[in-house]
């Protein structure tokens, strides 16, 4: 008999987990209804409901297979352990997930993407700060080279800092302005795009990203904050790539993804194009 049982909403362990996570199911659904309004989707898809519904069977389902009970969701810690689910179990996970009209894994795909938004506008505003102030510096480029083989080996990522109201990963500024550096200071995603040029180093204007986003630190053991996660960008393709509707995100994630995707390794991060996709809203 298959771990994966059919979990019907009249079930009991259904309505009770439904309850523990009232908030969540109602704000999950709200995000799922934003997206699709934004992209047009048919309003009558019934998508972001079935999401919601199959998040609370892939809890109870967790639950029962594993032993443990999530005291909390909303968090990436959490989701890493649902994906066990899919991971440990990958035969039956994917009958289940074929019989359920892959509802399954599009609700977990859905909900990375929800966790990622709830923690990217701190980090985004985090971010900005940031890029501020590295376009006021101009490091020395002896000072990098010397110091920056620090910052090329795999790290565990460091303690979240308070900044302001705001508890944050710490960002290093030398990273940054490597990466900068190693762009030959142009937009990767398109270098012929033209930019104005800093009165402090008198080099183009450039903003830094994390191509995964800081807002994910939480899921990973290691520091995502090192050179070859951090994509240069004129600053009309950085806002393009937090802001743009679906097709202009998806077109510039492929093309800065294929560049370095065979970087992420040396890091000992697990990145995919699937998951890296989710955390930009896309699923």
């Amino acid at each position: 008999m298959s771990k994966f049982r059919k979990i019907p909403a009249t079930d009991e362990a259904y309505k009770q987990t439904k309850i523990r996570f009232a908030d969540i199911y109602e704000d999950f659904i709200r995000f799922n209804l934003s997206i699709q309004d934004k992209e047009k989707v048919k309003s009558g898809s019934g998508k972001p409901d079935s999401y919601a519904r199959y998040l609370i069977r892939l809890v109870i389902l967790y639950e029962e297979i594993i032993g443990d009970k999530l005291l909390e969701i909303k968090t990436f810690e959490a989701i890493k352990k649902i994906e066990i689910l899919r991971d440990a179990f990958k035969d039956e996970f994917r009958i289940y997930n074929i019989r359920e009209a892959r509802f399954p894994n599009a609700a977990l795909n859905s909900f990375i993407s929800y966790v990622a938004y709830l923690n990217s506008e701190s980090e985004e505003m985090i971010d900005n700060e940031l890029n501020y102030d590295i376009n006021k510096l101009d490091f020395g480029e002896d000072i990098i080279e010397e110091t920056f083989a620090l910052y090329e080996r795999p790290q565990k990522k460091k303690p979240k800092i308070k900044v302001g109201s705001l508890y944050v990963y710490p960002r290093n500024r030398l990273v940054v302005y490597k990466a900068k550096m190693k762009s030959n200071w142009q937009c990767e995603f398109n270098n012929q795009h033209e930019t104005f040029t800093s009165m402090v180093n008198k080099k183009p204007y450039l903003d830094a990203h994390h191509l995964i986003p800081m807002a994910t630190q939480d899921y990973y053991d290691n520091t995502i904050d090192f050179t070859d996660n951090v994509v240069c960008l004129c600053p009309t393709c950085h806002s393009r790539i937090h802001h743009a509707i679906i097709p202009q995100k998806l077109e510039m994630i492929e093309v800065l993804y294929d560049k370095r995707k065979d970087l992420y390794q040396r890091h000992e991060i697990d990145i995919n194009k699937q998951k890296l996709e989710s955390y930009y809203g896309i699923f």
